[in-house]
């Protein structure tokens, strides 16, 4: 009876350590998860501003192009 004990009593340590490497195994997986979901929300905000950013972009060269075409008029203008 205390051979079986014995080999129970070793059983439930190993049993009780994989536990909790189990238990340590998610927690890092809910913070790699977390973590992953934080950098997916990050990139989703700078993907954003880069598409805003270049609509901006645009607009303003097409503002340049039409201030450079106004100001080659007044210069014809004022010296045929």
């Amino acid at each position: 009876i205390n051979t079986a004990n014995s080999e129970l009593s070793k059983k439930n340590i190993k049993l009780a350590n994989l536990i909790k490497d189990h238990r340590q195994f998610n927690d890092e997986l809910v913070a790699i998860t977390k973590e992953k979901d934080l950098n997916k929300s990050s990139l989703k905000n700078v993907a954003e501003k880069i598409v805003l950013n270049s609509n901006r972009l645009g607009k303003l060269n097409d503002q340049n192009n039409l201030l450079k075409i106004n100001l080659k008029k007044i210069i014809n203008i004022f010296f045929p």
